[in-house]
């Protein structure tokens, strides 16, 4: 179970309940309170166990728990709680579990956008044969850096074509002065999209 360290006290609202407890029977409600907390919400309805974790003898605390037994609920099976402290703790758990989530998915896209940035830096060096200039020959090692922020992803997307010749051995897209032009503004708008600095080339 996951233990939450700071529990909720609304001040007002305890000394408004508890001002005609004597200091001990306050003591003794607050360490109940602590411990519930930190075991859940709950804790085993047994005079024994929880005199021992008041410090108590056992008949002393009988006799208080007649004081304290109206800001306690009996919960199935043989269990102790209270109304407000059950209710924030639950709240407590629905907001971990949501930021446990949101975390998970955040995981999860960043790993999904890695993988698109891998095959888009993989489609990038296919385009780049030894027999014929690459299209990132003057941005040197710009090349990489356009990778890591995903706009590979949207060079190629920019470029491909349903023509292809070959060259060299290998299939590569067929790139017209339109289409580098179209590349060109697409690198420089997402480029500002991204609030990076364009290449000087470009």
């Amino acid at each position: 179970m996951t233990k939450h360290f700071f529990m909720p006290f609304y001040t007002e609202a305890y000394l408004a309940d508890t001002q005609h407890l004597s200091l001990e029977e306050q003591g003794a409600y607050m360490r109940l309170l602590s411990f519930m907390w930190m075991r859940g919400g709950y804790l085993r309805d047994d005079d024994k166990e929880l005199a021992r974790l008041l410090g108590l003898h056992v008949n002393k605390w009988v006799n208080m728990r007649k004081t304290l037994e109206g800001f306690l609920q009996k919960h199935p099976p043989g269990l102790l709680t209270q109304k407000r402290l059950i209710h924030e703790y639950q709240k407590t758990e629905l907001k971990r579990e949501s930021k446990r989530q949101s975390a998970h998915a955040r995981w999860q896209g960043e790993s999904s956008k890695n993988n698109h940035i891998a095959h888009a830096s993989a489609s990038v060096s296919h385009m780049q044969s030894g027999c014929e200039p690459s299209l990132f020959a003057d941005a040197g090692a710009d090349a990489n850096h356009i990778a890591s922020h995903m706009l590979s992803i949207s060079i190629v997307k920019d470029i491909r074509s349903d023509r292809q010749r070959k060259n060299c051995g290998q299939l590569v897209p067929s790139i017209s002065e339109q289409e580098v032009s179209v590349f060109t503004n697409r690198l420089v708008g997402i480029f500002n999209q991204h609030k990076l600095q364009p290449p000087n080339d470009y």
